[in-house]
């Protein structure tokens, strides 16, 4: 799954112009489903401890990029990236999550 999060972020980045409003959402739903299934407080996940971590970490950062791709097209931004902005902002997140927000202020 990260191999996949990962690629997106190199399509959003390398490739935005061709982008669909399917595939972004598609990759948003994805992501909104992440907040939950990554989360350390979910006991339901089917995910170990460790994969979670780094799914969430690189699911921070392609949110991130999406919020950023969202913002520069004068687009509203959808609220699942709204969540992992509040999410990656939480103090209580470990600082990789932090991490993905910092300099975007």
């Amino acid at each position: 799954m990260g191999n996949a999060l990962n690629a997106g972020i190199r399509i959003l980045n390398d490739f935005s112009e061709t982008l669909t409003g399917e595939f972004l959402n598609d990759i948003i739903s994805g992501l909104e489903y992440l907040i939950d299934e990554t989360s350390l407080q979910n006991q339901q996940s089917a995910m170990d401890i460790a994969k979670r971590l780094d799914i969430r970490a690189v699911a921070a950062s392609l949110a991130c990029a999406l919020y950023k791709y969202y913002l520069k097209k004068n687009l509203p931004t959808p609220e699942p990236l709204e969540k992992w902005k509040f999410v990656c902002i939480d103090i209580n997140e470990f600082s990789d999550m932090r991490n993905q927000w910092e300099n975007f202020n």
